[in-house]
This record gives C-alpha cells, sequence and structure tokens, in this order.
C-alpha cells in the first residue's frame, strides 16, 4: 500500500481518473538506487537543503557501477508486482471466488490486460483507483452469512470480529463450511499472530479450522518460520507450560538455541568461503581451528545467538549456498540434539519419563514453617527404586554389531583407505581455497593498479606512493592469509588422522564421564568401558572428511547404551 501511495503522491496522480501506474517492483529499486545519489546540506541554523550527485559528476568506472546496477534490476525485478494483495484479488475474483476485505489500505490496482496477449494480464502497468472501505463488521457478517467466500484481512482484522464456523439466522447448521486460514506474512509481533488466528478459532464452533502457512522457494525464509516457531514456543510454554504446542502446527527444523549457536560456527570455521561473504559475523579467529587462542568469556561471547545473527545473512547468499547451509545445518542439528539425548543432557525441552519410581525411604531434611503455603511444607530427602530405561548391550547384542560393523568396513574402507582419502580431500580442499586467495587478492591489486593508470597525471608523488604501499600490503596479507589457512587445514587434517589411527573396530576404550570433555586418544582415560563400533562416514556428501562430518559409533557399557 505505501509503495502505490507513494507512486501517486510523487507523480501527481489524478486517482478519480483512474490514471495509468507502473507495479513493476523494479521502480521502487529504481528509487532506492536514486536515493544513494542524494544528499542534504544543513546550514549553521539547521536549515536543511536537499541536493542530488548528476551522474555525469561521477568517475567513468562509478558511472558503470550505476548502469550495471540499472540493467540488473530490470532483469531481476521485471514482473514481480508492487502489490501482490491485488494480484491475488485478482486471481481469486478471475477462479470465480467473491472477496471482502478487512485492511486500511487506500488504493487498489486494477491490472491491464496484455497487449500481445489479451487472454494474458500484464501485472507491471495497472490503473490505480481509491478503495472503498467496509465496515469490518460488516465484512466478517457477510463472510459468516456465506455472502462472500473469502475473507482478506491484515493487522486490521486481527481482533474484534469472529469468522469460526457457527449457524447464523442466515446459514443452516448443514451449510456451514470448514475454516481455513492461508497465511501469506507472520506478524512480528507473536500475539497479533495469535490473535488474527484466533478469528476462526473460537468457542462453540462447529469445525475445527485449518491453517495454512505460505512460503516461496527460497531458503532465507526457513528462519522467519523458525522465528515465529520460537517466539510461538515462548508464548506456549507462558500460557500452558507446553512447548510443543506449535509443532502442531509448523514443522521446521528449529536451530535458533545454543546447540545451534555451536553448530553454526563450526560450520563458518569449517567454511571460510562463506564465513566470508557474510563478512565474518561472529569475529571467528582465522589462525586456529578451535577456541584454543579465546579466552573463555570471549569463546561465549562469540556463541550468543550466533545461529540467530548468522541466519540472518545467509539471504544475501545465492539460492544454492543458501539451500546447502540450511541442510548442512539441520543435519548437524538433528545429530547433535540426538547425541544430547542419548547422553541424557538435553535440556531445551521437559520431558516426562516413566520411572515407575516407588519410595523406600524417606526423611525430612528441612522442617517446614507451616504456613498453608506449599512452601511451607518440610523439604524430603528419598531414597528411591526407579527403572533404567535404557540399558547396556548385551554379550550377544554386542558380538552381532561388531560382526556387522567389521563386514560393513570390509565392503567399504580400510583404515589405510580412509586416511589416504582423508589427506587426499584435504589437500585438494587446500589447493582450492589457496587458489580462490590468489585471484580475490589478484583482483584487488588489478583494481589498484589501474586507478594508478588512469589517474597517473593527476596524483600527486605522495598518492602513488600510498598506491604502491597498498599494494605492497595486499601482498603481506595475501600471505598471512594462506600461511593461516595451510595451519588450519594440517590442524584439521592431524586431527582426522589421530581419530583413524586410533579408533579400530572393536577397540575397547574409556569413554569420558562429561560428555563435554573430548575423548582423548589414550589408554589413561578414565570413565565408562565402551568398545568401537565404526564410522558413520557419507562420502557422497560434499565435506565428508571435515571433523563435523566424521561421526563415531561406540557402545557404552552402561545406560546411555550407545
Amino acid at each position: 500500500g505505501s509503495f502505490i501511495e507513494d507512486i501517486v503522491t510523487t507523480t501527481n496522480i489524478d486517482v478519480q481518473n483512474g490514471e495509468i501506474i507502473p507495479t513493476d517492483f523494479s521502480n521502487v529499486l529504481f528509487k532506492g538506487l536514486d536515493s544513494v545519489m542524494q544528499y542534504t546540506i544543513k546550514d549553521e541554523f539547521g536549515k536543511a537543503t536537499h541536493l542530488k550527485f548528476l551522474i555525469s559528476e561521477l568517475s567513468s568506472q562509478a558511472q558503470k557501477s550505476y548502469y550495471d546496477i540499472q540493467n540488473k534490476i530490470k532483469s531481476i525485478s521485471t514482473g514481480i508486482s508492487i502489490s501482490p494483495i491485488d494480484v491475488i484479488r485478482f486471481t481469486l475474483e478471475k477462479a470465480g471466488y467473491t472477496i471482502a476485505e478487512v485492511t486500511g489500505r487506500k488504493y487498489t490496482v486494477d491490472f491491464l490486460k496484455n497487449k500481445q496477449n489479451s487472454t494474458k494480464t500484464n501485472f507491471n502497468q495497472g490503473i490505480v483507483r481509491l478503495r472503498k472501505r467496509e465496515n469490518a463488521n460488516d465484512a466478517f457478517r457477510r463472510f459468516n452469512d456465506n455472502e462472500v467466500d473469502v475473507l482478506m484481512i491484515n493487522q486490521s482484522g486481527s481482533t474484534g470480529a469472529s469468522a469460526h464456523a457457527i449457524s447464523t439466522p442466515k446459514v443452516k447448521r448443514s451449510e456451514v463450511k470448514q475454516r481455513v486460514m492461508i497465511v501469506l506474512q507472520a506478524e512480528l509481533d507473536i500475539n497479533t499472530e495469535v490473535q488474527k488466528r484466533g478469528r476462526i478459532n473460537r468457542t462453540g464452533q462447529i469445525l475445527k479450522p485449518i491453517y495454512d502457512y505460505v512460503m516461496s522457494a527460497i531458503p532465507a525464509e526457513k528462519r522467519l518460520m523458525m522465528m515465529l516457531q520460537k517466539k510461538l514456543k515462548s508464548l506456549d510454554a507462558n500460557t500452558s507450560s507446553n512447548q510443543k504446542q506449535s509443532n502442531k502446527i509448523f514443522d521446521v527444523p528449529d536451530f535458533l538455541n545454543k546447540y545451534g549457536d555451536k553448530i553454526v560456527k563450526d560450520y563458518l570455521r569449517e567454511n571460510p568461503k562463506v564465513n566470508q561473504l557474510l563478512n565474518n559475523p561472529l569475529n571467528i579467529s582465522l589462525a586456529s581451528d578451535s577456541d584454543s587462542i579465546e579466552d573463555e568469556q570471549s569463546s561465549k561471547q562469540t556463541l550468543l545467538d550466533a545461529a540467530h545473527k548468522v541466519s540472518g545473512r545467509v539471504a544475501v547468499l545465492s539460492t544454492k549456498m543458501q539451500q546447502d547451509f540450511y541442510n548442512d545445518i539441520s543435519e548437524r542439528y538433528n545429530d547433535y540434539v540426538e547425541y544430547q539425548k542419548q547422553m541424557g543432557e538435553y535440556d531445551l525441552e521437559l520431558e516426562a519419563i516413566n520411572l515407575e519410581a516407588v519410595t523406600k525411604f524417606k526423611r525430612v531434611i528441612k522442617v517446614g514453617k507451616g504456613t498453608q503455603s506449599v512452601f511451607g511444607e518440610d523439604s524430603y530427602l528419598e531414597t528411591i527404586d526407579a527403572n533404567v530405561l535404557k540399558k547396556p548391550f548385551s554379550v550377544l547384542e554386542l558380538k552381532n554389531i561388531l560382526k556387522e560393523s567389521l563386514s560393513k568396513q570390509n565392503q567399504n574402507f580400510t583404515t589405510e583407505q580412509l586416511i589416504f582419502a582423508a589427506k587426499a580431500f584435504h589437500n585438494k580442499r587446500l589447493e582450492d581455497q589457496l587458489l580462490e586467495i590468489q585471484k580475490k587478492y589478484e583482483s584487488y591489486q588489478t583494481n589498484l593498479q589501474n586507478e594508478l593508470q588512469l589517474k597517473s597525471n593527476d596524483l600527486t608523488p605522495e598518492q602513488k606512493d600510498a598506491i604502491q604501499e597498498k599494494v605492497l600490503k595486499l601482498k603481506q596479507v595475501e600471505a598471512s592469509e594462506e600461511e593461516n589457512l595451510k595451519k588450519r587445514n594440517g590442524n584439521s587434517l592431524e586431527y582426522i588422522l589421530r581419530v583413524f589411527n586410533f579408533f579400530k573396530i572393536g577397540k575397547e576404550i574409556q569413554y569420558p564421564d562429561l560428555v563435554h570433555n573430548e575423548i582423548a586418544f589414550g589408554e589413561d582415560t578414565i570413565g565408562e568401558t565402551a568398545v568401537f563400533l565404526g564410522y558413520n562416514l557419507d562420502l557422497n556428501k560434499e565435506g565428508a572428511f571435515l571433523p563435523s562430518k566424521v561421526k563415531l559409533k561406540i557402545a557404552i557399557a552402561s545406560s546411555k547404551n550407545s
């Protein structure tokens, strides 16, 4: 609505005469590009004067960049309408549905037919008209009386009126239709969103409603659903003490939590190209693959809301890179959560476990104050008998698992072959990354040399020396970045080789009691007795030999099982 109002006011269009306006979204982007050229000067009295740079005043390189952006806008945005609600309204009416609208917008757009093909509609141009506003209660009444098929609402229709499935003086019980709410854009305020959904879900309804949330195919939109789900979980916990109610509505991977923070940071560390494109949002050190060089407080600060911060920048990546990011993060997150649950360390949600506990002994450890409140009662320490829900493998089960693991290893890779493949992977990865660094800095140096040649006559000797100094500095930075990359790659490879050389199928090891400590590659580790069962590697996936992708299967002689 604001886009259309802006066009009407800036071009002085006479709405009464039904003038035609451009409705292609490129016009909005062109205006944004034009605003970059504007600047404001204020005098000593604070009076502002708005001025604008002329394209002809820019350098030849800046002019080229300006026109390149213009051409990209034309190619990317053509066909996208600035008024999607009118596109929806047009499509529904064309399909034969009648509509009532409850929004606060001032204008509507009637799209024109395509001149080349009269059967098609041109969404790039339309006639702007003043919208005849209908009272919200009247619109809801007509919908409830089956006088219209569709009720289009936004925040303006989120409170007050009801549209749930009930009979009315004009609609018999047998004629009541089930309500379906199709949400195209969720509200930022979760309270408004819940109120909006409540229009069709109320006491006394004959049929339960259906909710459909529509997303585009752009992977970055998953973040919007995750944020909505996170808000709903918080609201569910506050109102019904049940965080899982929202799972009945949404089924999206939700890694916007402390586990996701860790996974996202590891992902950026292993994918420096993505990290660079996102401008290193977590300030990850390039010198090491671990946090050993960071103090504890700095490490915690880096992880704070890491998933939320990084996912917000992922939208600037290409669609393929976005999809790869969400696929990889979701897979890692699900594996990590499953591991936490197996270890009994998962603490994001409360789980009801049927331990069938029986009290064997009970004694008072603190005498209560005797008030009527439950908090004034005595505090007890109890000794109980409870079921162990997870039991260690039996000898026969462990033998069968080891036999299967050894059989799979013979069918796939021996330890020597895994080591050879890991070395080849890391060497190829290092070679590709070094080549990318060389290309990047060659481009920087070429731009500086071009600037020196183009402006050679206009530059002072000091300015020329400064440019040459930049070139030398770039070479030093390039050498430092290459050195850090080689160190990181070497550390990663060394870690993987240590794992492959130490863990052999059937080997007895000691699993540490504290699951947050790394497994020590030595015989003197104190912990729970365990047996190594093999590796879980997907060699068909990219980055199969990165540390986070190499998964170990271990059978533990305790209730943790494996």
